[in-house]
């Protein structure tokens, strides 16, 4: 006998190939996480993101029950491990830690291989502003004393910053302004190469993102000239009155907020897991004793947000350019 499909078999053939289709990822969401997460930091081993990196990923260990690797993969301002990430398979084992400035700044002031929409937004997990820092040996105590000494020879003064297009060359490039000073700005390719060059008083000063170099400022070999924003909550009492841009005339905050981010298109269950987990290590005693030492308390700042506190933060940095 010959059998036709009816309007009613055709529907359930289709809607049989469905299930069979996403069973893989009902099932994939359901055991994730069963595998090692990489977590993906585009800058150097050493400096302020790879320091929060390795921090977080003890307490998700905890949590996921899983090993957690930090990859550095560095290279093009960022752009390396941006891409690596972007071009992951999206599973939800490969994730990104970068500052929520250092992903938008560039966005708004250069060319980049890479969008806001490219990632999910998983949660920011550690905040602070930039700052600039000089060696004690220079005689700085104040932004005020570097300018007057960048007046006194035009030209000649150097003002490092991790990189171009970066939250803390955006401090620089509008301290700068202000000021009215003929200085170099000499971008480093991460924290931790400037603030060698810092320690071997190799520049005469350099804006990096807090807390970077607290405990030099604490012993002594070297002195914050000004924050790019409140530093209230630092747990070291003679910074928390410090000087803003706000003291010299500039009417604006600039720091970054660390997070983590995956592929746009990792399936919502397992983003949702992901989310939860991160949000758990960053909520742990394990990374708050992380926080206290490292100089301020850390966050929690869930997925939707975090992708809302950057899209107003990429305003701002339109608003400034």
């Amino acid at each position: 006998m010959r059998h036709s499909f009816t309007g009613r078999g055709r529907l359930a053939a289709a809607l049989a190939g469905i299930a069979m289709l996403t069973a893989p990822f009902a099932a994939a969401a359901q055991d994730y996480p069963d595998d090692t997460i990489h977590i993906v930091v585009p800058w150097r081993a050493g400096g302020g993101y790879d320091t929060v990196a390795r921090a977080l990923a003890k307490p998700l260990e905890t949590v996921s029950g899983q090993s957690v690797v930090v990859d550095n993969i560095t290279g093009g301002a960022g752009n390396a491990g941006m891409l690596a990430v972007k071009q992951s398979r999206a599973n939800g084992y490969t994730m990104l830690l970068n500052g929520s400035a250092d992903i938008t700044a560039p966005i708004v002031y250069r060319e980049v291989p890479y969008a806001l929409s490219d990632y999910i937004c998983v949660g920011g997990v550690y905040q602070t502003p930039a700052w600039v820092i000089a060696n004690s040996a220079k005689g700085f105590k104040s932004w005020g004393d570097y300018v007057e000494a960048a007046k006194a020879a035009p030209g000649t003064m150097t003002l490092g910053v991790t990189d171009l297009a970066t939250p803390d060359s955006t401090l620089a490039e509008a301290l700068v302004k202000k000021a009215g000073i003929d200085v170099r700005i000499i971008p480093f390719n991460g924290g931790a190469p400037l603030k060698k060059a810092l320690l071997g008083n190799q520049v005469d000063a350099g804006v990096l993102i807090a807390p970077v170099m607290l405990e030099e400022i604490k012993n002594g070999d070297a002195v914050m000239l000004v924050s790019g924003g409140s530093l209230a909550n630092i747990n070291y009492e003679p910074l928390q009155a410090a000087e803003t841009p706000a003291a010299y005339g500039l009417d604006i905050e600039i720091g970054s907020t660390r997070g983590i981010f995956l592929p746009k298109d990792v399936p919502a269950e397992i983003a949702a897991k992901a989310e939860e987990l991160i949000g758990a290590a960053a909520k742990s005693d394990e990374f708050k004793e992380f926080g206290d030492n490292f100089g301020f308390a850390p966050i929690w700042m869930p997925g939707e947000e975090f992708c809302t506190f950057m899209q107003e933060e990429d305003a701002i940095y339109r608003s400034i350019q």
